[in-house]
């Protein structure tokens, strides 16, 4: 599974020495599929994880028509199936023969409701993929990447996992654990090389924020543009994160520069939690 980077950004990654391989969740969409084109592109071993196989596919074939030395590998997976999730890391490690030196837990759901109307089935779904994941995807890479002495865990929160939020405390509630999970495994694995950190944007346009802004509107009778205006409007800035954002994050993290920066949940906001 490990290749010999050929990438012509050599400075990004830390250290040089290390084979650079990624896994990455939520691969098929939004941030996790920018995030994988970036890395892909970079000269970096990419496998891609959904539930979404032709979404997995299309990333894939894009990121070999944007010049990545070595087409990414794609495996679909339901990432709230943690039988599933936990072989699908053994099988793609070669129960135990290859390590990966980057995992990106950019897979996410989100749901809103008012308190009062929140099912429990919603709340166990979004707990699965936001953060049990990424338990397991601790659990079963991090003795590997031990081994090696090297690894990156980067984890894609939300400013709902530093805050709440009305209408989404599910969602919070799954962010907020994440972030533990992110600062409990940074303190397990300093000593082992391996950092582990979040990005927690604002809203950023992607379809899931597509989404967000669809239900706003079928359930209040705004517009799309209306909707849009008032999600703006929580961010200083007045404007939704882009994704280019949130990779730039993700590519310092992995950087010589950061090799100090551990437990982190750093927010890329525009200064909404300021």
């Amino acid at each position: 599974m490990v290749g010999k980077s050929v990438s012509k950004h050599e400075d990004v990654f830390f250290p040089q020495s290390t084979p650079k391989s990624a896994l990455i969740t939520g691969a098929g969409r939004g941030i996790g599929r920018e995030i994988a084109l970036s890395l892909a592109i970079a000269g970096v071993e990419c496998t891609l994880i959904s539930r979404t196989e032709s979404e997995l596919k299309s990333c894939s074939k894009e990121a070999t028509e944007r010049g990545s030395p070595l087409k990414p590998i794609t495996f679909p997976c339901d990432l709230s199936d943690p039988d599933a999730l936990r072989q699908a890391c053994n099988q793609l490690t070669g129960d135990g023969d290859s390590a990966y030196s980057i995992v990106v837990h950019a897979a996410g759901i989100a749901q809103s409701a008012p308190l009062k109307s929140a099912s429990t089935e919603g709340f166990d779904q979004m707990m699965a993929v936001n953060a049990r994941a990424f338990l397991i995807l601790m659990r079963e890479l991090s003795p590997l990447m031990s081994k090696q002495g090297f690894g990156r865990m980067i984890a894609i929160g939300s400013v709902a996992g530093l805050r709440g939020y009305p209408y989404v405390a599910s969602y919070c509630a799954s962010k907020h654990a994440l972030i533990g999970l992110v600062r409990a495994g940074a303190k397990e694995f300093a000593r082992k090389g391996i950092t582990v950190n979040a990005i927690c944007p604002g809203y950023v346009d992607t379809p899931m924020t597509q989404a967000t802004l669809s239900a706003i509107s079928e359930k209040t009778g705004r517009s799309i543009e209306e909707a849009r205006a008032e999600l703006e409007s929580m961010s200083p800035q007045q404007r939704l994160i882009q994704p280019d954002e949130i990779v730039s994050m993700t590519r310092f993290l992995l950087s010589a520069g950061a090799h100090g920066i551990n437990g982190q949940a750093l927010s890329v906001c525009g200064g909404e939690i300021a």
